[in-house]
């Protein structure tokens, strides 16, 4: 799924795919979700609600959306989906790929989707989101409160900054979800912080 807020596109994968939500900026269509509890252990139960409102003055049909709870990248039909919408979005609205995030990001201490099997560097190459930055990397070898400073500065909510460390490995450093802060990650987060973001081309 891919949410609005001004001038941020929001990636969401773990829970609801609304086919038919965003293919026009004006739809009268909104939906809620609500997952509890939230994380949920494996194993665990869990109950998901959804909500569709046609906040229209006219009759919707045709509105189509797939349940997918999956936090670890999702099915391949859904991330082109997820890109072509995502393509349409940047067309339309005044939104660089410095601003497309993960719903992890936003809300570390909540989510963790679309998760670490996301394909971002498929995005990235298609100029629909930065790159995890991987070219003449510098350590600044900041301290842990320093890091969550520039972590904060960079868009991060770190008011719990284990989650906040994690949400930021998820989505630039994928391979090591560790929540320690090393010199790979300092080292991506200050390229990041650079006027002009480094990373692949």
């Amino acid at each position: 799924m891919v949410r609005m807020h001004p001038r941020v596109l929001v990636i969401l994968l773990s829970m609801v795919f609304a086919t038919a939500l965003f293919a026009d900026p004006s739809s009268p269509i909104a939906m809620t979700n609500v997952d509890s509890p939230d994380p949920v252990s494996a194993g665990s139960e869990i109950i998901y609600t959804i909500t569709m409102t046609n906040t229209g003055g006219s009759k919707v049909t045709n509105v189509v959306f797939t349940d997918q709870l999956n936090g670890v990248g999702g099915p391949p039909a859904q991330i082109a989906a997820v890109i072509e919408i995502s393509k349409g979005i940047l067309k339309r609205w005044p939104i660089t790929p410095a601003r497309v995030v993960a719903h992890s990001d936003i809300a570390p201490n909540r989510k963790i989707d679309p998760g670490e099997l996301f394909p971002w560097e498929w995005l990235a190459r298609l100029r629909l989101a930065l790159p995890s930055p991987t070219k003449n990397l510098m350590d600044p070898h900041w301290t842990d409160a320093g890091f969550l400073l520039a972590l904060e500065r960079f868009g991060y909510d770190v008011t719990d900054p284990l989650a906040a460390i994690r949400a930021f490995q998820r989505r630039f450093r994928p391979n090591t979800i560790d929540g320690i802060v090393d010199g790979e990650c300092r080292a991506k987060l200050l390229a990041l912080l650079l006027p002009r973001p480094m990373g692949d081309d």
